[in-house]
């Protein structure tokens, strides 16, 4: 997850905890370090993640300029990365501008919930079921 709210990274954290889900999680503050992490790890299909939830609405270096970046690596890649944006933003500019990426799965409201969190998940872990 890359969002520089620490609360929401809270919440998101104890929901994935308490279904366990995305066990192998990490949390990023800013987008261009996280994007300067997936550079450095370019061809290292173990180092990259499955999925990145991604906040739009960030000081200095937002979800905007992360997506730029990414869009110029991942022809490169050798790993398929789905990203689901979060956002707190209603702005349908923003969706729209969000959407033109192919690798942006979806874009969400802020806050997530279990349903959502469950949906996704079963995407990358085929026979998940929900206790």
């Amino acid at each position: 997850m890359i969002d520089d709210s620490e609360l929401d990274q809270f919440i998101l954290d104890k929901l994935m905890a308490k279904y366990n889900l995305f066990r192998h999680k990490q949390f990023c503050y800013d987008a261009e370090s996280a994007i300067n992490e997936i550079e450095k790890n370019l061809l290292d299909h173990q180092k990259l993640p499955d999925v990145i939830f991604l906040d739009l609405i960030m000081p200095h270096f937002d979800g905007f300029d992360f997506l730029e970046r990414f869009s110029k690596l991942y022809p490169v890649m050798n790993k398929i990365i789905d990203i689901f944006i979060i956002t707190s933003s209603i702005d349908p500019r923003d969706r729209k501008k969000s959407e033109k990426y192919h690798f942006v799965k979806k874009v969400l409201i802020k806050p997530l919930n279990c349903g959502i969190l469950t949906n996704i998940y079963a995407r990358y872990k085929p026979g998940f079921m929900l206790n």
